[in-house]
């Protein structure tokens, strides 16, 4: 067979243009999502996993993938036949019975560059990775011209079985070490030479770390390890690691920052949960059992309150031939965790404010021991949403105004709520807001923004923190009340797009007594919406007037600018953390408003 032996890279390293990818697992861990459907071929981004991996070699300058196939074959057989990445030649081997990973290199050896010491791309079929260096590979064989292999490791992630010697070049020692006792994980992108088959078992199955480890014993040829810290890799064995990776690569592989992406259910709900689901949610009651795994959901973008959010979908799941679920009550799925105790407090917290006549979303199903909650979907169309089309269209402050006002009543009969009685609530509410919140408000903004993303001086920092602790006491003079301690447009949302007479909030499980002027500055000057400097004068006075004791008006009012400067700066804090999460950039966006804002109280802020 003749065929082509390599490419060059834009960096003298000579790189292959042949690659085997392992794409013959049973995906057991996987399941039932695999029962259907193989793992290399579950979306990813609306792409099957084993596209994105196709892609990335075609840039390698691949130009021939060897792909094996044993479960599932008929699905995996159809996509190579559908060519699906162009310019690459692809060539499926059928596995009868599986042969493991040394077994099925064995099998594939008339399709591998025939000189001994000829590399070729190996990599496993369920992983994704993007901003690997592949010349890092070739220059580690070529600076090492006895290793039979350069393997992908990577530190602080995954089981951590690498036992990797420390002077360089890194040669692995061990494959195997115990579970988190190694210094590294092994990540499954391999550049091996075709002499690793003369370490392969002749007949049956086998893998190629035992070939490795036969490599090292008996020729003397070792395995280098090739380190990229900044490369992203995960390992797709499990349902929460998909889930995990689509929300690493949400900003890389999404059509927009924070944007939602499918999921079937399967993949984020477990079998008890899903059958709790069943008992509550009549979306789902009418499913077949066997088609329940394969509902479609949207993963709404990762929030930072420990909580996933999934729009119930219809239609068929990833297994097809699904009966359509009613549509009798959109529903929202949500999974929380107790990292943030107050996630418990969701659904009580709903029925107490439903009970007192304030908006909030139906709820479906309520199951803390599985820390799993359904509610009505109240659809896409939220407060933020509206601004931005306002702003968009450059709408006067007078039309902001006209959105808000309404909201405002709404804003003032929450103020208003008796708190719940501690019968109703399984923890007890969050603590008041006092002094040791406002505290910890600026030590949050101090760590994050100023000393994490803007590296002010110690000097300057001190100075900053000594004005904001002067806003504190003002604030705690004014009048108290229930606050929702969250209440920002992103969580108001209008069920009706066009009825802006009926806002329903949401996000309230932070409820807790605290100065009322503290909701005012978190919903007027709230950095999402960034209202004209009009619409917060005017809506401040409609909210004030609602209230009939002219003492009360005027301490909230007189309260709002103190308000404001501890919040804007939590605000700062908590948006320098969150973008640098993965799938969470978006949030840097915010900083622009929120310090402008901040900057126009303290004068100390203007930094570069």
């Amino acid at each position: 067979m003749s065929m082509k032996k390599a490419s060059e890279s834009n960096r003298g390293v000579v790189l292959p243009q042949v690659a085997f990818v392992l794409a013959a697992g049973l995906g057991t861990r996987m399941r039932p999502l695999t029962e259907r459907t193989p793992k290399p071929l579950l979306p990813l981004w609306g792409k099957p996993i084993l596209q994105w991996t196709l892609e990335t070699l075609r840039h390698w300058g691949v130009r021939r993938v060897l792909v094996n196939v044993h479960h599932a074959p008929e699905a995996l057989l159809a996509f190579v036949d559908s060519k699906p990445v162009p310019g690459l030649e692809l060539t499926a081997l059928v596995e009868p019975e599986i042969l493991g990973t040394g077994g099925g290199l064995r099998a594939a050896a008339d399709y591998l560059p025939p000189d001994e010491e000829a590399a070729f791309w190996l990599v496993n079929g369920d992983i994704a990775f993007q901003g690997l260096r592949p010349e890092a590979f070739g220059e580690a064989l070529a600076g090492w011209p006895e290793a039979i292999a350069a393997c992908w490791a990577v530190r602080g992630r995954g089981p951590r079985t690498l036992r990797i010697e420390q002077m360089a070049p890194h040669r692995i020692l061990a494959f195997s070490a115990p579970k988190r006792c190694g210094s590294a994980t092994f990540a499954g992108v391999q550049l091996v030479r075709r002499a690793i088959l003369r370490h392969v078992r002749p007949t049956g199955f086998d893998t190629i770390i035992d070939a490795y480890g036969r490599a090292q014993e008996i020729a003397g040829r070792p395995v280098v390890a090739v380190e990229q810290p900044a490369a992203y890799w995960a390992d797709l064995g499990t349902p929460a690691q998909y889930v995990q990776a689509h929300h690493d690569l949400a900003l890389s592989r999404a059509p927009a920052s924070g944007a939602s992406f499918e999921l079937p259910l399967a993949a984020a709900f477990d079998e008890q949960e899903r059958e709790a689901l069943c008992g509550g949610v009549p979306q789902l009651a009418a499913v077949p059992e066997a088609d329940l795994p394969f509902v479609p959901l949207e993963a709404l973008a990762a929030r930072a309150s420990q909580r996933q959010f999934y729009r119930l979908r219809g239609g068929a799941g990833a297994g097809g031939g699904m009966s359509r679920p009613g549509a009798d009550k959109p529903s929202m799925l949500v999974k929380y965790s107790l990292e943030r105790a107050d996630n418990a407090l969701y659904a009580p917290l709903t029925r107490h404010l439903a009970a007192h006549g304030v908006p909030v979303p139906g709820l479906l199903l309520d199951r803390p021991d599985l820390q799993v909650l359904a509610i009505e979907d109240l659809g896409r169309t939220s407060l933020q949403e509206l601004v931005a089309e306002l702003h968009l269209k450059g709408a006067p402050a007078d039309e902001f105004v006209r959105l808000y006002r309404p909201l405002m009543a709404t804003v003032r009969r929450f103020h208003e709520l008796p708190p719940p009685s501690s019968q109703e609530l399984p923890v007890p509410l969050s603590a008041p807001y006092d002094r040791e919140t406002a505290l910890w408000e600026i030590e949050y903004f101090d760590e994050h923004f100023l000393g994490g993303a803007l590296r002010v001086s110690a000097y300057r920092r001190a100075a900053i923190r000594r004005r904001l602790r002067g806003h504190i006491q003002p604030l705690l003079d004014s009048p108290q009340g229930t606050i929702h301690r969250d209440l920002q447009s992103s969580n108001v949302l209008y069920p009706v797009p066009t009825d802006a007479e009926h806002p329903v909030f949401i996000d309230y499980q932070a409820l807790r007594r605290g100065p009322l002027a503290y909701d005012l500055a978190s919903l007027l000057l709230d950095p999402y919406a960034d209202l004209p400097d009009k619409a917060v004068r005017v809506l401040l006075q409609v909210y004030g007037e609602q209230i009939r004791d002219e003492r009360e008006r005027a301490g909230i009012i007189g309260a709002f600018r103190n308000a404001a400067a501890l919040r804007l700066a939590q605000a700062l804090g908590a948006y320098a953390r969150l973008c640098r999460l993965p799938g969470m950039a978006h949030f840097a966006e915010y900083i622009v408003p929120a310090r402008r804002r901040l900057r126009a109280m303290l004068p100390e802020l203007r930094v570069p």
